[in-house]
């Protein structure tokens, strides 16, 4: 259950069962053997209203299980019903009473991913906001509201404004990592924001990927998330800005990106970041597509990526030169340490960027490393 301690009591018949339930909507039954619906809460006329009620007291039924508060809003968005009178009035009384802070964390993040897993996604986010729900659960992302992005490459409003767009531009099935990374990709933007010095400066969100990142972590466990979807989830909020610069890297630093696993979810987020990004035209006209989404440019190169080999997504030196740790030892007798992993490391990013070929290249290239080291040595003894 959504409380932290729970007691199971079994009901006598089916009515003290159903009478027990949260909504009329889930308090229908059926007969088996003659397949009549049993209905003890005028749960079919629910439906035909398209209406949330809870059966019996509303506020009994949210003291018995917190967890309802947020099924209700799972529940009227999902199937586009409307809260019945009493039950938002008893919903916003129990966040008044703070309720919300009896339901287990991982219930939470269950029932919100449940929630952003729907395309009416960012209506649950508006009821969640309108209900005094957002700041008590995730303040992180409330913070985003009221906070000015600047005209140039944010006209869709503040952060928050930002926020719920892109939970329209997410498709209809987005995966559990996707829906997160959107939701909490922008929460560095309140404590990053700089206000511009001048008439020619703008409002700047300096390494808010970076400090995103580190606060999604942060919530993420708070929530309960495995420690698989926290790390992904954080590696694309962390490099969720570098995706535009892409195509400009050297071919090593795209294959770092190129080959992590979610680097395709990656893709549909920036997708989806570039479509909730509107910008200001010419005459201060507000148009609703950013104009630097290189989106084309990037999947061509993520689709050139996935139709090579195996063996040539991720040259390798050792396998395809036999050059490693072991063979810098033996031919230069450098010793295990810092100089050693230094080497090794741009030796395979100078192979995966092809100014590297062959073992006479290698060789030329630690020959070199060793000469700059040792002039520098030199001029710090010398000075």
């Amino acid at each position: 259950q959504g409380r932290k301690k729970t007691e199971i009591k079994y009901a006598d018949s089916l009515r003290e069962d159903v009478l027990r339930r949260d909504f009329s909507v889930n308090g229908l039954a059926m007969n088996p053997l003659t397949e009549e619906i049993v209905d003890y809460v005028n749960g079919k006329k629910d439906i035909d209203a398209k209406l949330i009620r809870f059966i019996g007291r509303p506020s009994e039924r949210i003291i018995e299980d917190p967890l309802r508060i947020l099924r209700a809003i799972r529940f009227k968005n999902s199937l586009e019903f409307e809260y019945d009178e009493a039950a938002k009035n008893a919903i916003k009384e129990a966040v008044k009473k703070g309720q919300i802070g009896l339901i287990a964390n991982e219930r939470i993040g269950g029932e919100l991913t449940l929630m952003l897993a729907n395309s009416s996604r960012r209506q649950a986010l508006e009821d969640l906001d309108e209900l005094g729900i957002i700041e008590k659960i995730l303040p992180e992302l409330a913070a985003g509201k009221g906070v000015d992005q600047g005209p140039q490459f944010h006209s869709e409003g503040d952060v928050w404004a930002h926020q719920l767009l892109i939970m329209e531009h997410l498709g209809e099935d987005p995966s559990k990592k996707l829906v997160w990374t959107a939701l909490l990709h922008d929460i560095g933007k309140p404590v990053t924001q700089t206000l511009p010095k001048d008439s020619k400066d703008r409002i700047r969100f300096n390494e808010h990927d970076f400090v995103g990142a580190r606060m999604a972590k942060k919530i993420l466990k708070r929530l309960k998330f495995s420690s698989e979807d926290i790390e992904d989830i954080c590696w694309m909020i962390r490099y969720h800005i570098v995706i535009s610069q892409l195509s400009k890297m050297r071919r090593s630093k795209q294959l770092k990106y190129l080959s992590h696993p979610s680097f395709a979810q990656m893709l549909k987020l920036y997708e989806a970041d570039g479509l909730a990004s509107w910008h200001q035209g010419p005459g201060g006209k507000v148009i609703k597509k950013h104009k630097k989404t290189n989106l084309d440019e990037i999947e061509e190169l993520y689709q050139d990526y996935l139709s090579q080999s195996p063996e040539k997504r991720q040259p390798s030196l050792k396998k395809d030169l036999g050059i490693d740790g072991n063979w810098l030892q033996k031919e230069y007798k450098i010793k295990e340490g810092p100089d050693l992993g230094k080497i090794l490391t741009q030796l395979q990013e100078n192979y995966q960027d092809g100014q590297i070929k062959n073992k006479k290249d290698a060789h030329q290239f630690v020959e070199d490393f060793i000469k700059r080291t040792k002039a520098i040595i030199e001029k710090v003894k010398n000075r």
